[in-house]
């Protein structure tokens, strides 16, 4: 489930989210496929390129005004993603599963850090700066909020890839590194775990326990088959790893 679209920026994702829960509010029951939104239990959050590619666009258009101008457009940027973000992860809180009191575990959220930018483009060094502040700032967050962070920024450092025309988002060699590390982290939080099989309880009830034994059966033969299908595509996963080599 994809929550944005491409270009959107922190605050076209946040108004998304709110109408999605509003529309999910006002129908509360409403079928899923009556529902014109469906909210995930699990999440994975990378997004504030786009808030930073609108910044390099302003300061390319003012290019002529002084610098602290361009200082406050990289500022005025950073500061709106930072605070969409915020409220986007606690927005999403609302729907994955609550943590008991004093846990120390993490919400199923995973707030992804942001990568450098083209280090060859004008304004540079003030649009890395504004990204290196966003990435500082989403850990912050993600310490505050008890939710899954990943940092991708040394991982991404070097120039082994390209960028595409808006000198910000990676290029297919790019996201396909991205991709490695993210998968690698979602991996190692066992965000993909499947739900454990359900047990049957007697309710007293004949007719009613044959119901629950048939529901519990079913649904433990779908889980058995998403292990399976999970195991399989690892399988292939690790084949095509070893083919490369």
């Amino acid at each position: 489930q994809n929550m944005a679209a491409a270009g959107w920026t922190t605050s076209d994702i946040l108004g998304h989210l709110e109408k999605c829960y509003k529309q999910r509010d006002e129908t509360p029951d409403a079928s899923d496929s009556a529902k014109s939104y469906k909210i995930a239990k699990k999440f994975v959050y990378h997004a504030g390129g786009n808030n930073m590619r609108v910044a390099l666009i302003l300061s390319l258009l003012y290019n002529k005004s002084p610098l602290p101008v361009h200082i406050l457009i990289f500022h005025v940027g950073k500061t709106i993603a930072i605070d969409d973000t915020r409220a986007i992860i606690k927005k999403l809180k609302e729907s994955v599963s609550p943590l008991p009191p004093n846990s120390k575990d993490l919400h199923d959220i995973l707030l992804v850090g942001g990568y450098q930018t083209h280090p060859a483009i004008s304004y540079a060094y003030y649009l890395t700066n504004a990204l290196r502040d966003l990435t500082s700032a989403y850990e912050q967050i993600a310490k505050e909020e008890s939710v899954h962070f990943l940092n991708v920024w040394d991982a991404m450092a070097d120039d082994s890839f390209g960028r595409v025309n808006d000198f910000i988002h990676p290029n297919q060699a790019g996201f396909e590194m991205w991709g490695s590390l993210v998968g690698a982290k979602l991996r190692s939080i066992d965000f993909h775990s499947l739900p454990k099989p359900r047990t049957f309880t007697p309710t007293g009830n004949y007719y009613r326990d044959i119901q629950l034994r048939l529901e519990i059966a079913r649904e433990n033969m779908l889980l058995k088959k998403a292990e399976y299908e999970a195991k399989l595509r690892e399988l292939e996963a690790r084949k095509a790893r070893l083919l490369e080599i």
